[in-house]
């Protein structure tokens, strides 16, 4: 029998309100700006969309299509999920999302990894966003991989810990980087609030680069419990041969 808890009612509650808003204030296209016919899914206008094709198994760890990895990637958590490459209209969007103050922009990021991945991505006991340090927080306004999770996990109903892991040291961006000084940035820079035992975790960040920051926080789910890690990105950048 099919339980309504006060969760759903509120769910339901607010999915009208948006539809409301809908029709009087209709979306625009999250890449163009064009306004979009009311209850139009992924806002991306029908120009844009052709922009967003998914990536195509088989799939390497990394999340890359294997034709396109040019490295044996091995990594801590299971594997990264990621619908999209990391270029041209990918890029322009996800800088809008994280430097234009557009936090909007995430919804459309959510809808749209929903419909490229597969439905056993999300087959997780916890979900959880790639944590931010309060400077960089300060300074952003808001933590784009909390902003992609917290879409997701109301989406798909899934169990949402956005403070589970926190950023505890202020590192240099690790662009330019070699992967050994990757981790040593990295070294103590996180940590874990509440221990997920016996829970399977999936980390939500915006793109995976070299994933030497989603390794370092598998790790430290693993040595605290967690029975596996595994990652979904909005987007994946292809690596070349070093």
């Amino acid at each position: 029998m099919y339980t309504i808890t006060t969760r759903h009612v509120k769910k339901y509650i607010k999915t009208f309100s948006d539809d409301v808003l809908d029709l009087i204030y209709p979306p625009c296209c999250i890449l163009c700006d064009e306004i979009l016919p009311p209850f139009k899914d992924y806002y991306l206008c029908s120009d844009c969309v052709d922009f967003f094709q998914g990536l195509e198994p088989p799939f390497c760890s990394c999340g890359l299509s294997r034709s396109l990895c040019a490295k044996n990637c091995e990594n801590i958590f299971i594997k990264n999920s990621a619908p999209f490459l990391y270029q041209e209209m990918v890029q322009e969007l996800t800088m809008r999302f994280k430097y234009a103050k557009k936090a909007f922009i995430g919804k459309g990021m959510a809808q749209l990894m929903i419909k490229h991945l597969p439905a056993e991505t999300w087959d997780t006991d916890l979900i959880v966003p790639v944590p931010i340090h309060k400077n960089r927080l300060r300074k952003r306004g808001f933590n784009q991989a909390e902003i992609l999770t917290g879409w997701l996990a109301e989406y798909l109903d899934l169990n949402y810990e956005p403070k589970l892991l926190i950023r505890q040291k202020d590192t240099k961006p690790l662009s330019g980087f070699s992967p050994m000084g990757r981790i040593n940035t990295l070294k103590d820079a996180f940590a874990v609030k509440k221990k997920p035992v016996g829970k399977k975790v999936l980390l939500i960040d915006d793109i995976y680069t070299t994933g030497a920051t989603l390794n370092v926080l598998a790790k430290i789910l693993y040595e605290n419990g967690a029975c596996s890690v595994s990652c979904a990105t909005f987007s994946v950048v292809q690596q070349m041969k070093s």
